[in-house]
């Protein structure tokens, strides 16, 4: 990766591409939206609004989440492993062991030397795919926050004077004066000239087409990949191509895949359906409808309810 230095670009607040943001300032960064809460949205309104605007919190993400972390700051930023990275020698994640250690790291990401061991194979495997790597000849870790407005049925970027189609951005001579105003930030992995590529961990068949489609569809990657896409092409119009690097937790395989024009197009139409329907829920102070639901059986206990009418009269 190019070495970098911490830079902030000239703009308003609203509009700021950050190299070199601490991974804990830019999650930490408050007023802002991410991709994953747009897939909350997208995935269930009612706990995007009781995580996000209630401040509720439910089941917490674990050691995926670590081992990702780790393959992605040895692939991308090796030079940081030791500084935010530390490595548990016990068994169990509790106890007065464990307490003591994870006092001791405050702030850094631990794992499990059987987590370390698993990363180090998938890190390998990216390094052994010169494909992969010549997919990570870029910038790591860029950040990007980007004001966006929601007038009239339409998604407008502001700075730029461009409003948001089916097929991505178009000049405008007027932006609406008001609307829905929000925040959007993104993180690239590693930006290249003309591309963005994102590491990933799976558990699937890194290097077969079936597996990743099924990873890009159970996690809304699509819609990562078309939001980065759209927001980064704003900064720099020469940025046209979206790059997933899988690496495999189950084999020593790791294989990039370009996300397709129809990826693009309908994570593009996942980010901006979440982002028109926060404005609708904004508009109504975040409140949903509470009703009484009505639980019918499975459609086998139907067809089984069926077979046995006959014994059970």
């Amino acid at each position: 990766m190019k070495k970098k230095k911490t830079t902030i670009s000239k703009g308003p607040v609203h509009h700021r591409l950050i190299r070199d943001m601490s991974n804990a300032a830019y999650h930490g960064a408050t007023g802002t939206w991410s991709s994953s809460k747009l897939k909350d949205m997208l995935e269930d309104e009612e706990v995007f609004i009781q995580k996000n605007i209630k401040g509720l919190t439910g089941k917490l993400e674990g050691e995926a989440l670590d081992t990702g972390t780790y393959l992605h700051t040895g692939v991308l930023e090796p030079h940081k492993l030791k500084s935010e990275i530390a490595i548990y020698p016990g068994k169990t994640r509790y106890g007065r062991e464990w307490n003591e250690f994870k006092e001791k790291h405050k702030g850094k990401v631990i794992i499990t030397e059987k987590q370390r061991d698993l990363g180090d194979g998938m890190i390998a495997a990216v390094k052994n795919s010169p494909t992969s790597m010549s997919y990570l000849e870029g910038e790591a870790e860029v950040s990007l926050f980007v004001e966006l407005l929601v007038a009239n049925g339409k998604i407008f970027a502001p700075f730029y004077s461009k409003v948001l189609t089916k097929t991505g951005w178009e000049k405008v001579s007027k932006i609406p004066t008001k609307g829905y105003k929000l925040s959007v930030k993104v993180r690239a992995d590693c930006l290249g000239e003309t591309f963005i590529s994102d590491l990933k961990s799976t558990s699937g068949r890194a290097n077969k087409a079936y597996s990743v489609r099924e990873s890009v569809s159970k996690y809304k990657y699509d819609l990562s990949a078309a939001l980065y896409l759209d927001l980064f092409s704003l900064h720099n119009e020469k940025i046209t191509e979206f790059v997933w690097i899988f690496a495999s937790k189950e084999s020593p395989v790791a294989k990039p895949w370009r996300a397709s024009e129809k990826n693009i197009l309908v994570g593009r139409a996942k980010w901006s359906w979440a982002v028109k329907r926060m404005a609708d829920l904004h508009a109504a102070n975040w409140e949903l409808v509470d009703s009484l639901g009505e639980a019918e059986p499975l459609a086998y206990e139907l067809e089984w309810l069926e077979q046995k009418d006959t014994e059970l009269l």
